[in-house]
C-alpha cells in the first residue's frame, strides 16, 4: 500500500474522475467509485490513508459512509 492513498466516491462520475486525476498528480494512488456500495467494498480493500465522500447520493448517503468508517 502506498503511503498517500485516496478513495473518492461520487455519483457524478465525471467529478470524482476529476478528483482522482488532482490527487493523482498531487502523488496520491486513487481509487474512485461511483456509490455507496462499491466504496464500501474498496475501503476494505484498498484500505484509503484519505477519502472525498459525495455527501448527497442515491440508495447510502455520504453521511452514512462517514459513519461506516467511524465504527
Amino acid at each position: 500500500m502506498s503511503a498517500r492513498c485516496l478513495l473518492v466516491v461520487d455519483d457524478e462520475p465525471r467529478f470524482g474522475e476529476f478528483v482522482g486525476k488532482v490527487a493523482a498528480d498531487a502523488g496520491y494512488e486513487v481509487e474512485v467509485t461511483t456509490n455507496g456500495h462499491g466504496f464500501q467494498a474498496r475501503y476494505l480493500e484498498f484500505q484509503p490513508t484519505a477519502v472525498v465522500v459525495d455527501l448527497i447520493m442515491p440508495e447510502i448517503e455520504g453521511i452514512e459512509l462517514v459513519q461506516w468508517v467511524a465504527e
